[in-house]
């Protein structure tokens, strides 16, 4: 009789270790589920860069315009003549 609760007790093991398993596999899933959502994100919000072309161009002669407008400022205010 030994024999046959020996076999049960396996069994019911056997199913445990399974759903152990299971669940571990599944935890390691969700885990990496989230990190891919965690890295898009913020791989996503690094990037500045505007869909159109023609708006970083504007954006460049806009800056451009500001440090002229700088310079020339400087410049004026320095006492020189300014001659364009």
């Amino acid at each position: 009789m030994r024999e046959a609760h020996d076999g049960r007790k396996r069994a019911d093991q056997r199913g445990l270790i399974t759903l152990e398993w299971l669940l571990i596999v599944g935890a390691v899933a969700g885990l990496a589920a989230v990190s891919v959502a965690v890295v898009t994100r913020a791989v996503e919000g690094t990037s500045d860069a505007p869909p159109d072309p023609m708006v970083r161009v504007i954006e460049a002669k806009v800056a451009a315009a500001f440090v002229e407008g700088e310079a020339v400022t400087a410049f004026v205010e320095s006492g020189r003549n300014l001659a364009i």
